[in-house]
C-alpha cells in the first residue's frame, strides 16, 4: 500500500468526524505523501497521530498550511544528505568496531587463548556450509 492511499485512508476517517478544508487537505497529502526518510516509512498510527496534530494546530490558527512540495532536485539533495550521515555514521562504526577487534586480538594473544579461539573457530568452521565466514577472522 502506497503512503498516498493510507493517507487519503487516514483522512476519511477523521473528515466523517469533522470537516477538513481543502488547503488542509493539500497541505496533509503534500507533508504525507512520502515517507520521512529511505530508511522509514509512516505506520497508520504514526499518520492517524500526526494528522490530528495538524488538524488541531489548524483549528487553533497555528498551523502554516502554505508549504510547497518538493521538487525532484530537493528530493534528491534529502536523500544524498541522509545516505551520506548513514555512510558517516557506518565509517564511524566500522572504525571503532576494528579498534574493537584489535584490542580482542591483543587480549587473545597476551593471555595465551589462541588455542580456545581456534578451537572457537573450528566449530562454527563445521556448523557452517562454507568456512569463508568465520568470525575473529
Amino acid at each position: 500500500m502506497t503512503v498516498d492511499k493510507e493517507v487519503l485512508k487516514v483522512l476519511n476517517n477523521i473528515s466523517q468526524h469533522k470537516h477538513v478544508p481543502a488547503e488542509l487537505r493539500r497541505y496533509i497529502l503534500n507533508r504525507y505523501s512520502e515517507a520521512p526518510s529511505i530508511f522509514h516509512d509512516y505506520t497508520e498510527d504514526d499518520l492517524y497521530i500526526n494528522i490530528r496534530k495538524d488538524i488541531y494546530a489548524y483549528e487553533e490558527g497555528t498551523l502554516d498550511v502554505n508549504i510547497e512540495p518538493k521538487t525532484p532536485e530537493q528530493n534528491a539533495k534529502d536523500t544524498w544528505d541522509e545516505l551520506s550521515n548513514v555512510f558517516g555514521q557506518k565509517i564511524e562504526e566500522n572504525a571503532r568496531l576494528t579498534h574493537e577487534l584489535c584490542v580482542l586480538r591483543s587480549f587473545i594473544a597476551e593471555h595465551n587463548l589462541n588455542k580456545q579461539l581456534e578451537s572457537y573457530q573450528k566449530m562454527w568452521a563445521d556448523s557452517l556450509e562454507t568456512s569463508d565466514v568465520l568470525p575473529f577472522n
